[in-house]
């Protein structure tokens, strides 16, 4: 998330991601058998936490074979009596599919994430193109940017895991997004009020 802020306010950024993965490397060498450890685990199918995530992940796509498009309905409820009748051994319990946007394609669709996709999408264009502007107040713009920032942040964590299992973070998602609307609309009604004020200025100056 950070990242991402970081290239929204300037492209030049970017080239922090060199000295980050060379400080990775070399904490993965100075401490192999910790950090480099726990690095080398995200990546290690023997790991039993990757290996219980793939196996739920299995099952869940065999149950979008028969609910790909319409999906199964929302609801922890919903999800329980349908995987049922397809989970592996060991998994018969997982409340949810340790995957946000398999658990949006299950419970609403393949429509349902597309809509979602869009949504997000047109929020992100909405703020970037007004931070674009050269009419854009600092502050908010760092606000907007900021707030986007957050929830690419929680959708790259949903790669992984279900995070709107947690109500917290599911508010905490929107509210990020409503803050970065809000910011824009806000910045759109001061520059507003700026044009009105110099137009009225210059019609009590002819």
């Amino acid at each position: 998330g950070a990242f991402v802020f970081l290239i929204s306010i300037t492209p030049k950024s970017a080239l922090l991601s060199l000295p980050v993965a060379g400080g990775t490397l070399l904490g993965v060498l100075a401490f192999p058998d910790t950090f480099g450890a726990r690095i080398i685990n995200f990546f290690s199918f023997a790991d039993s936490a990757n290996n219980y995530r793939i196996s739920v992940w299995n099952s869940v796509w065999d149950m979008l074979g028969g609910c790909l498009f319409g999906g199964i309905g929302a609801g922890d409820e919903a999800f329980s009596i349908a995987y049922l009748n397809y989970a592996a051994p060991g998994t018969e319990s997982v409340p949810h599919s340790h995957s946000l946007y398999l658990q949006i394609v299950l419970q609403l669709g393949l429509i349902g994430l597309i809509i979602f996709a869009l949504a997000f999408f047109l929020i992100v264009q909405k703020s970037y193109s007004s931070s674009a502007s050269n009419n854009s107040e600092k502050s908010m713009k760092y606000i907007s940017n900021a707030c986007v920032s957050g929830a690419v942040s929680l959708l790259f964590s949903g790669l992984f895991d279900y995070t709107w299992y947690n109500r917290r973070i599911f508010f905490l998602f929107w509210v990020l997004l409503g803050l970065a609307v809000a910011a824009v609309n806000v910045r759109k009604d001061e520059l507003d009020n700026s044009q009105r004020a110099r137009m009225s200025t210059s019609d009590c100056a002819e």
